[in-house]
């Protein structure tokens, strides 16, 4: 159904971010289970120093995720209200770190931190994906084209870039849905933390939505056009 798409899309929304060279959470759990030597590494290399510090760095799948935070006094971690968790330390740093399981899933919890008795940091709408969100076996993917680039006729000067996704399924004989989304780049990395891309294969392959091909675009930019009617509206 159309409207398991729409949920499972707004929750993947919420999770709009940055990607980066990411490990994904259960290899971090796994490092920090281990007492691995390469944790510290994995962290640098996942998450931005800006997150890190300001106490919005996490990763997670399903269920499992990952926390890390740079503070000189030791934090604790609070999930949805509950008691706070002890971190552990990243030897050699002010980077703390902690596991947790969060369930249910397919909805969004809240999490922050309190250093010296203060909230700090954390976010209201942290998404716990459940299993739409993530490619199923056996399930085909589709074809993801190169960045397009488009100016616009009706707003001089305009440029937007955009993608175009057709599932496996998609035969040019039978016509096909269409669907649209803004913000676009935040959508194509299937695995991100927005595997937008994920749940259209699975819900197509479970034949709860139609066949359906989907453009991914990106807002409308004008820096590369100043003076123009548009430009100067804008700047209005």
């Amino acid at each position: 159904m159309l409207r398991l798409l729409l949920l499972s899309i707004c929750l993947i929304a919420c999770a709009f971010a940055t990607e980066k060279d990411k490990r994904p959470a259960p290899q971090l759990i796994d490092l920090a289970k281990s007492h691995s030597a390469g944790l510290g590494e994995a962290l640098a290399g996942t998450f931005e120093s800006k997150d890190l510090t300001e106490g919005t760095a996490w990763a997670g799948r399903g269920p499992d995720f990952f926390f890390a935070l740079q503070s000189p006094s030791a934090p604790s971690l609070v999930i949805d209200n509950a008691s706070g968790q002890p971190m552990q330390h990243l030897a050699g740093s002010d980077v703390w770190y902690a596991a947790a399981h969060i369930e249910p899933v397919g909805r969004l919890h809240s999490f922050h931190y309190l250093v010296n008795g203060q909230k700090f940091g954390g976010r209201l709408d942290l998404p716990a994906f459940g299993p739409l969100s993530y490619l199923q076996s056996g399930v085909p993917s589709g074809t993801l084209s190169e960045k397009i680039s488009h100016s616009s006729r009706i707003y001089d000067g305009m440029k937007s870039e955009y993608w175009i996704y057709v599932p496996a399924q998609y035969d040019p004989k039978i016509p096909a849905a269409l669907m649209v989304f803004q913000d676009g780049s935040g959508y194509i990395n299937r695995d991100g933390v927005n595997p937008t891309l994920n749940v259209i294969d699975n819900l197509i392959a479970q034949k709860k939505i139609p066949v359906l091909i989907c453009v991914f675009i990106n807002p409308g930019d004008i820096s590369g056009s100043p003076g123009t009617p548009t430009s100067n509206f804008v700047k209005a």
